[in-house]
C-alpha cells in the first residue's frame, strides 16, 4: 500500500475535502474508510449460522471450510452469497479491500450523501429493483428533473449554451438515430445474441456509427460525450452495439433510458445501505483484506489461496472480481480459451468520479463535454446561495485529467463556469485502484459475443460480475443479475453432486 494512510494528498491548493477525496490516486481501498464510515456492519462480521448444509456433517471427512467461496464483495458477490446462504449453504466471502461495495462506494461530501461508483437505479432494471423492494430501501431523486441551464462543450472547447428544451430535442434526435433498429437487433436484450445479426455488427465502433448519422455539430458533441461516458475511453474503441444493448434493456425508450441513467439513487443508506441489508440476510462469513491469487480446482472441491498464503476450501467458488483484475489470479486448470481471450483484451473502462463545490450559485446545470475535453458529464446535485453549487462530474477518460489536482480541476470547471472558485473537491480514481483497475464494465468492439462466454461454468468455478451479465453489463443491475445466475448454477451443481 506504499504507506498510504488514507489522508488527503492533493496537489495545489488545500480545499474542503469530502469522503473519498481522502484516498489519493495511488491509494487502495484497504485504507481506513473515510469519515469513520464502517467498512461492514457488525452483524456481517464472521456471522455464521451453526445449521448450514448437509456438507457440515461430512466436513471432518472432506476438510472443506465451506460449501461455497465467493470472491469479491460488490453487488455480484453479495448477491451470490445471499442466494446461496439463505438456502443453508455455508458461504465464505473473500474481499481484497476493507469494505463492502466493489465499484460502488457510498460517502459524504459538502453535507450531501454521494456515490463515488455505481449510483443510479430504476424500476426498468428488474434485478436491482427487486432488491430495493425486497429490503425496503426506496429511491431518492436527483435535481436533474428541474435543470434550468444546459451546456454542450464541442471537441474544440467551444461552449454552446442551450435551453433545456433544445438540449432535450438535440439529445433525443441524436439518440433516436444512434439506436435506430434497436428493437429488431435486441428483441430479447437480456439474451443479446438471439439475433444472429448482432455478431455481424459487433466490430462497429461508436465513432464509426456516429459518423454515418449526418448530425449537426452540437448533436455530434452530445453523442460523443454519451459514448465517451459509457465506454470510459476513446469512442473509436467502444462497441456501438454495447450501448444499443443497454438502451434496449430500458424498453427501447429514450425517456426511460435517461431517467435510469442519472435520476434516481438508492435510498436509506445508498448502495452501502442495500449491501448491508443483503449481506446480513445472507449469514455469510465476510473476510476482508483477503486478496486472492490462486484458484485451484480438484475433482470434488476447490482450493482458494490468498496473497498472504492462506488457503480456503469449498465445494464451489464464485469469482466476481472486475475483469481487469483477473490477471492477478492464477486458475488451475486454466480458464477456457474464450475466457482467457476476453480477459487478455481487458475492458477499456478508464472512468472516475469527482464532486466539486463552487463558491457561487450557478443554478441547476447539466453539461455534456465531448472528447477530448476531460469532464464528459457534469450534473448539479445541489445549489443555493448558502452552499453555492455542488457538481457531480464523471470524467469518461480519466487519463486526460488529474482529479487530485485542485488547480487543474478548477481550470477545467471554469471552461463551463467562468471565474468559478472551487471550495471543495472529492473524487475516486477507479482505474488506479489495484482491486478494480477499471470503472464500469465497457465492451470494446468485437467483445460482446466473447463476453457471453464468461457466464459459462467451468466445473466448480463460476464467474460473475456485471461484465458477465446478459443485460445491463454497465450497471448495478448487471452485477445483481450475474449473482443470481451464479447462485442458480451452483445450486444445479450441488443437485447433481450432493455432499
Amino acid at each position: 500500500m506504499s504507506g498510504d494512510t488514507g489522508k488527503p494528498n492533493f496537489k495545489g491548493r488545500r480545499l474542503f475535502l469530502g469522503a473519498a477525496a481522502a484516498l489519493p490516486a495511488t491509494s487502495v481501498l484497504g485504507a481506513k474508510p473515510p469519515h469513520g464510515q464502517p467498512s461492514v456492519p457488525p452483524s456481517a462480521k464472521s456471522v455464521l449460522d451453526t445449521k448450514h448444509s448437509a456438507c457440515d456433517a461430512q466436513r471432518g471427512k472432506h476438510k472443506f471450510d465451506a460449501d461455497v467461496i465467493v470472491i469479491g464483495a460488490g453487488f455480484a458477490g453479495v448477491t451470490a452469497a445471499r442466494e446461496l446462504g439463505v438456502e443453508g449453504n455455508k458461504v465464505i466471502l473473500l474481499e481484497a479491500s476493507t469494505r463492502l461495495g466493489g465499484r460502488t462506494y457510498s460517502g459524504h461530501f459538502a453535507g450531501q450523501n454521494v456515490e463515488y461508483g455505481g449510483a443510479w437505479v430504476h424500476w426498468a432494471e428488474p434485478h436491482v429493483w427487486a432488491e430495493v423492494e425486497r429490503y425496503g430501501h426506496g429511491v431518492e431523486e436527483e435535481q436533474i428533473a428541474n435543470v434550468d441551464r444546459a451546456l454542450v462543450m464541442l471537441p474544440d472547447g467551444r461552449v454552446k449554451e442551450l435551453t433545456t428544451e433544445q438540449l432535450d430535442a438535440y439529445d433525443k434526435d441524436g439518440m433516436d438515430k444512434f439506436t435506430a433498429g434497436a428493437r429488431e437487433l435486441f428483441p430479447r436484450p437480456y439474451e443479446p445474441l438471439t439475433n444472429p445479426k448482432v455478431r455481424e455488427l459487433e466490430n462497429i465502433s461508436a465513432a464509426d456509427h456516429i459518423a454515418k448519422l449526418g448530425l449537426n455539430e452540437v448533436q455530434t458533441a452530445i453523442l460523443n460525450a454519451e459514448m465517451t461516458l459509457y465506454g470510459a475511453g476513446p469512442i473509436s474503441e467502444y462497441s456501438y452495439l454495447a450501448f444499443v444493448k443497454c438502451f434496449s434493456c430500458m424498453s427501447w425508450d429514450y425517456y426511460t433510458f435517461n431517467d435510469a441513467d442519472r435520476r434516481y439513487r438508492i435510498g436509506k443508506g445508498g448502495t452501502l445501505g442495500l449491501l448491508k441489508s443483503m449481506i446480513q440476510h445472507s449469514k455469510a462469513e465476510v473476510r476482508f483484506s483477503s486478496a486472492v491469487n490462486q484458484v485451484r480446482q480438484e475433482r470434488d472441491h476447490v482450493i482458494v489461496t490468498t496473497e498472504d498464503g492462506r488457503k480456503v476450501t469449498a465445494r464451489a467458488v464464485v469469482v466476481t472480481v472486475p475483469t481487469n483484475t483477473y490477471k492477478r489470479i492464477q486458475f488451475i486448470p486454466a480458464l477456457s480459451p474464450a475466457k482467457r481471450k476476453y480477459i487478455d483484451q481487458g475492458e477499456m473502462s478508464n472512468g472516475a468520479k469527482v464532486f466539486v463545490q463552487l463558491e457561487k450559485n450557478y443554478g441547476n446545470t447539466f453539461a455534456f463535454c465531448a472528447d477530448p475535453n476531460p469532464l464528459t458529464v457534469v450534473q448539479t446535485i445541489k445549489n443555493s446561495d448558502e452552499v453555492g453549487t455542488i457538481l457531480s462530474i464523471t470524467p469518461g477518460r480519466r487519463k486526460l485529467i488529474d482529479i487530485n489536482d485542485a488547480d487543474e480541476v478548477e481550470k477545467q470547471v471554469q471552461r463551463l463556469f467562468p471565474n468559478a472558485k472551487l471550495v471543495g473537491l472529492s473524487g475516486y480514481d477507479w482505474a488506479n485502484d489495484p482491486y478494480s483497475q477499471q470503472a464500469w464494465g465497457a465492451y470494446r468492439v468485437g467483445q460482446m459475443s466473447l463476453a457471453q462466454e464468461l457466464a459459462v461454468p467451468e466445473g466448480r468455478v463460476f464467474l460473475a460480475g456485471a461484465s458477465t451479465a446478459g443485460g445491463l453489463n454497465e450497471y448495478i443491475d448487471g452485477a445483481v443479475e450475474s449473482g443470481l445466475r451464479a447462485g442458480r448454477q451452483v445450486r444445479e451443481l450441488f443437485s447433481r453432486s450432493p455432499a
